[in-house]
């Protein structure tokens, strides 16, 4: 359902349905840019249901010549491009730094850092053409990755806090020019349907073990982007931290729920168990059948690092006897007979 509108166009790539459909209900024109046409055509549904108008475009981000098709697409409305959001990245899987390939740490870096390079120009370009004090809006989409890199992230954070410097650097020159450059970090799991796909029952059990409000909506993560085009130009702000407000509560909770229901997990495709008492560091595991391993809990626990360990200690050290029911793993404390 249309709201206040707002004449001119936006670009949204990389697929991101909620941003894409909240510019549109303010009445711009959204051209959505991706790399499968189902996905986009469900955008466009969305938005052209509520009202509003889209266009899907199918193009690979990281391609120079399809960029600059998709711009002269743009270009040839005739119709100002007001807001444009840089939604890329590679799936952020953890990956040894000694085990991390060339073609992986590159995939990371074309589709964060480059892809956001042939975005920015291509956006900038257009913009600097129209006039006014406010000539548009540019927000990129970072994560904790963008501040910080964690062990085994080596390829992801040097991808995204190559993409942070280098929107900080477009603010300091296009914003005199009446740029609103913004970066968005958004640090925590998203619970929206890309991750559910690409995670499957891990990212499902993953994102369950956060609790109430323990990971970040689509719809909410939209309404600060927007909330940025909107500002008032004496006060810009350049970069936003998103997380869920009670991130920490929620990881330590998780922990104890699990200890207490004596830490049914099923994963599907994934199992889990523990071969040895071993509280610090990442835990070790060991195969069942062939289900696919890691070295790490992260994705189990994802507050253990963060936590002093004893809180999930009686159920780490114990985890002794593991079951498995119809085709399934499920792990049972070793101290609950």
């Amino acid at each position: 359902m249309l709201q206040a509108t707002e004449s001119g166009l936006a670009v949204v790539l990389g697929v991101g349905a909620a941003v894409s459909v909240l510019a549109a209900s303010h009445g711009l024109h959204v051209f959505v840019v991706g790399r499968t046409q189902s996905k986009l055509d469900k955008i466009v549904e969305e938005i052209e249901a509520g009202g509003g108008a889209a266009t899907a475009v199918v193009a690979d981000c990281t391609d120079a010549d399809e960029i600059q098709a998709v711009f002269e697409q743009i270009a040839a409305s005739g119709q100002p491009l007001c807001f444009a959001v840089h939604n890329m990245a590679a799936p952020n899987m953890p990956t040894e730094f000694l085990k991390t390939d060339i073609e992986f740490f590159e995939t990371h870096w074309r589709r964060a850092t480059f892809g956001g390079f042939l975005a920015a120009q291509a956006v900038v370009k257009q913009m600097m053409k129209q006039k006014g004090m406010h000539r548009g809006t540019l927000i990129f989409t970072g994560a904790s990755g963008s501040l910080r890199g964690k062990a085994k992230f080596s390829a992801f954070a040097a991808a995204k806090a190559g993409l942070r410097a280098m929107a900080q650097s477009i603010a300091r020159e296009f914003g005199p020019e009446g740029i609103h450059v913004g970066h968005v970090i958004i640090d925590g799991i998203i619970d929206g349907q890309f991750v559910r796909d690409a995670g499957g029952n891990l990212a499902n059990m993953w994102i369950k073990s956060k609790g109430k409000d323990g990971s970040l909506k689509p719809d909410e993560i939209a309404k600060a982007y927007w909330m940025l085009h909107e500002q008032e130009r004496s006060a810009w702000t350049h970069e936003l931290d998103l997380r869920p407000y009670n991130e920490r509560k929620n990881r330590i909770n998780a922990a104890r729920s699990t200890c207490e229901r004596r830490a049914e997990i099923f994963l599907g495709d994934f199992a889990y168990a523990f071969s040895r008492r071993q509280v610090l560091g990442n835990l070790d595991v060991v195969a069942i059948g062939d289900c696919i391993l890691r070295d790490s809990m992260h994705y189990v626990f994802p507050g253990y690092r963060d936590d002093p360990p004893r809180r999930i200690h009686s159920f780490i050290a114990t985890t002794r006897r593991v079951r498995a029911r119809r085709g399934r793993t499920r792990l049972v404390p070793g101290n609950r007979r």
